[in-house]
C-alpha cells in the first residue's frame, strides 16, 4: 500500500514540476524569453500564461497549454495570434480593456470570459474553437471576419458584434437586441440547412438552399448587403412548416448590386422567433449589353413582306414605344411592346403598315433609350 502511495505521489509531483506560471516582463514575441523575463517561454502542458498590464505579445509558434493551462489578459494588454500559428489553452480570461487579435487558430478546451470594455478581433483567415461557453461582460466589442465555433452557450451582456464572418453556437444564445447584424448563428435552428449558395449567372444572382428537416418553419427572408453589415430584404419564400424530407428552394436577384454583394437567410418560426444563416458572397460580373438595331429586309417592296426589327440594349422587361414615320413626317404605325428578360426586343412589322414608297424611319424608344433605323420601301 505504501509503495502505491509513493508512486502516485511521485507522479503528481512530477506533473507539478513540469507546470510553470509565466508573466510577461514587457512587449515581445511569445518565443522570446525576454518577453517573460526568464530563460524559457510557455510551451508545455499545464503552463499558465499571464500577460501583464499594458503589455503586447504576438504568438509566432504553435503552442499547447492544455491540461490546466490558463491564459489571462490583464488590463490594456494585447495578444496577437499570427497567421499560420495555433495556440491551444484550457481557458481564457480577457480583463478590462484588453484586446485579442486572431489571424491564426485559437483552440480553447473550456471557456472564454471577457470583462468590461475588452475586445476580440478575428481576422478573415482567423479561427477560434471554444469547447465550453463564451461569456461577455458589458461593453464588449467583437469584430468577426473569420469564424468562431462555440460548443456551449454564447452570452453577451452588452456591446457590439460586427464583421462578415460567423459565430456558430451549439448551445443557447443570449445577446442584446440590435447588437448583432446576423453574425451569430445558433446551430440548433428549427431547420437543418444543408446548403446556401449564391451564383452569378447571366447578369443575375441565383440563390438556392436546401433543408434536410424543418420544424414550425413559417418562411425564409432573403437579405442582401453591400458591406455584410447593413442588409435589405430581397425576397420572402414560404417554408414547409414541418418536414423530414430534403427540400430545395430558389430565388433570383434580377438586379444585383454593383461589386461584391453579401446574402443571408433569415428563417422565421410560426411564433415569430428567427435565426440567421451564415453569409455568402458573390461578385457582380455583369457584362456590358451590346446596343444595336437591325432592320431587314432593307430595302423592301411595298406590301410584299413583313419587316423584322431586332434590338439589343434595353433593360429587362422594359416598356418601349414603336413608331413608323414616312418621308412626309406622318406616323404610319404606333404601338407599345416590352423587351425580353435579357433586354432584347424582336418585332415583325406587317407589310401593310408601309403604305407609301420612299424612306421610312422606324423608331423604338424607352424612358431613357432610343433607337432608330431608316428603311427604304420600293
Amino acid at each position: 500500500m505504501k509503495k502505491t502511495f509513493y508512486i502516485l505521489f511521485f507522479f503528481i509531483v512530477s506533473l507539478k514540476a513540469y507546470s510553470t506560471d509565466y508573466t510577461t516582463a514587457g512587449n515581445g514575441s511569445w518565443t522570446d524569453s525576454a518577453t517573460w523575463g526568464v530563460a524559457t517561454y510557455p510551451s508545455s502542458i499545464s503552463d499558465n500564461a499571464d500577460i501583464a498590464n499594458n503589455d503586447s505579445v504576438w504568438v509566432d509558434i504553435d503552442a499547447s497549454l492544455t491540461g490546466g493551462g490558463v491564459l489571462i489578459f490583464n488590463q490594456n494588454s494585447i495578444l496577437f495570434i499570427s497567421s499560420g500559428d495555433t495556440l491551444t489553452v484550457d481557458s481564457i480570461s480577457i480583463l478590462n480593456n484588453a484586446k485579442l487579435y486572431v489571424d491564426g487558430v485559437l483552440n480553447v478546451t473550456n471557456g472564454v470570459y471577457m470583462k468590461n470594455n475588452s475586445g476580440l478581433n478575428v481576422q478573415l483567415n482567423g479561427e477560434i474553437n471554444i469547447g465550453g461557453s463564451f461569456e461577455g461582460a458589458p461593453n464588449v466589442t467583437l469584430n468577426v471576419d473569420g469564424a468562431i465555433a462555440v460548443a456551449g452557450d454564447f452570452t453577451l451582456a452588452s456591446g457590439s458584434i460586427t464583421g462578415i464572418g460567423s459565430i456558430t453556437v451549439d448551445g443557447t444564445v443570449d445577446i442584446p437586441d440590435g447588437s448583432d447584424p446576423g453574425t451569430v448563428v445558433n446551430s440548433t435552428l428549427p431547420i437543418e440547412l444543408l446548403s446556401f449558395n449564391a451564383t452569378f449567372d447571366n447578369n443575375h444572382v441565383v440563390l438556392d438552399w436546401s433543408t434536410a428537416s424543418e420544424i414550425n418553419n413559417d418562411y425564409f427572408t432573403i437579405e442582401r448587403s453591400t458591406d455584410g453589415v447593413n442588409f435589405e430584404i430581397l425576397n420572402i419564400v414560404n417554408g414547409a412548416g414541418n418536414s423530414n424530407d430534403i427540400l430545395n428552394y430558389e430565388t433570383i436577384d434580377n438586379n444585383p448590386l454593383e461589386g461584391t454583394s453579401y446574402y443571408r437567410l433569415k428563417q422565421t418560426d410560426y411564433d415569430g422567433k428567427f435565426e440567421y444563416s451564415s453569409l455568402v458572397s458573390v461578385k457582380n460580373q455583369k457584362k456590358a449589353i451590346s446596343q444595336d438595331m437591325n432592320v431587314y429586309p432593307n430595302p423592301v417592296l411595298k406590301n410584299s413582306q413583313n419587316v423584322n426589327v431586332k434590338i439589343n440594349g434595353f433593360n429587362s422587361d422594359e416598356a418601349v414605344t414603336v413608331k413608323v414615320i414616312n418621308i412626309f413626317g406622318k406616323v404610319e404605325y404606333y404601338n407599345k411592346a416590352y423587351s425580353g428578360f435579357d433586354g432584347s426586343l424582336a418585332l415583325s412589322l406587317d407589310a401593310g403598315i408601309f403604305n407609301s414608297v420612299g424612306y421610312h424611319i422606324i423608331s423604338v424608344s424607352s424612358s431613357n433609350k432610343s433607337f432608330s433605323k431608316r428603311l427604304l420601301v420600293k
